[in-house]
């Protein structure tokens, strides 16, 4: 067995990180599912298709390069 102790420290400032994923990116051929933790807290499945990213390439570069755990700032 293992125990894992965490603590958060009182007057320190998290930012906020966005939206983290859940799984990994289902890539088909024109788009991409990403499965998302919103801040709120809500399960969110997105939708990101090639062509209306087409003027922000890095953005979906980096949706579609996105692994479980990460964090999107989308």
């Amino acid at each position: 067995y293992s125990y894992v102790v965490a603590e958060k420290i009182e007057g320190v400032e998290y930012p906020a990180a966005g939206s983290r994923v859940l799984s990994t990116a289902l890539k088909r051929d024109k788009h991409i599912l990403v499965d998302l933790c919103c801040n709120n807290g809500n399960y969110e499945r997105r939708v990101y298709s090639k062509g209306k990213m087409r003027d922000d390439k890095e953005e979906y570069r980096r949706v579609r390069k996105s692994e479980w755990g990460g964090v999107l700032s989308v």
